[in-house]
């Protein structure tokens, strides 16, 4: 019987180191994917605060290239070239420039996320993760001080494209992105990613680096 046991013990125990390490292998080679050649999508992003009916929605398109974005929206262009963010607002013809924390860049690109947290954090397959068409994986901090409690990224499973991601924090408060009209290899020079002042004669700047 003991023998039995142990042995049920590591088949579950070999299971979940399985899991975990096909699971990382898929966010692996994602990252890898968008480092090598830049991506563009639409994406449709919902903030919802834990007690809340119904969350604030913003909608827009971004083109990334490893860890650097461009994200338009209706009201806003934020450019980030990986060291520097400009959020240029054109109604008021105003920019902001920051360099931002790793926390701050989820709050404009949850996807920068992954990169942030990759190395940081225990991954595996979610419980309700199915042989679907998508993989369901979630990252957890390992660090628990964290106001991140868990991040949940649905990958498709035939082409490798990010479907959505979703982040949840201690507090119950959320951020879930969903993409769609995905592009993969997309041909753009690094330095559209900055973000150029002179190019703008009455423009505002707010530079608080």
């Amino acid at each position: 019987m003991k023998t039995k046991i142990l042995l049920i013990l590591s088949i579950l125990l070999i299971s979940n180191v399985l899991s975990a390490q096909n699971a990382t292998k898929i966010i692996d080679s994602f990252i890898a994917n968008v480092k090598s050649s830049a991506i563009k999508t639409d994406f449709t992003l919902v903030v919802k605060e834990k007690n809340a009916k119904e969350g604030h929605t913003v909608k827009g398109n971004f083109t990334m290239k490893s860890n650097k974005f461009i994200m338009n929206m209706n009201e806003m262009t934020v450019y980030f070239n990986g060291k520097t963010q400009w959020a240029y607002t054109p109604q008021t013809e105003e920019v902001t420039i920051t360099e931002p924390t790793t926390e701050e860049l989820a709050e404009t690109n949850p996807m920068a996320i992954l990169y942030a947290y990759r190395e940081s954090s225990d991954i595996k397959f979610a419980a309700n993760n199915s042989n679907s068409a998508n993989y369901v994986i979630e990252l957890s901090p390992k660090n628990k001080k964290s106001d991140l409690q868990k991040i949940t990224v649905v990958i498709d499973k035939k082409t490798g494209n990010l479907l959505s991601i979703k982040q949840l924090e201690k507090n119950g408060n959320s951020v879930t992105v969903n993409l769609t009209n995905y592009q993969s290899k997309v041909a753009i020079a690094d330095n559209a990613f900055t973000f150029d002042v002179k190019k703008y004669k009455n423009l505002m700047i707010n530079d608080l680096r």
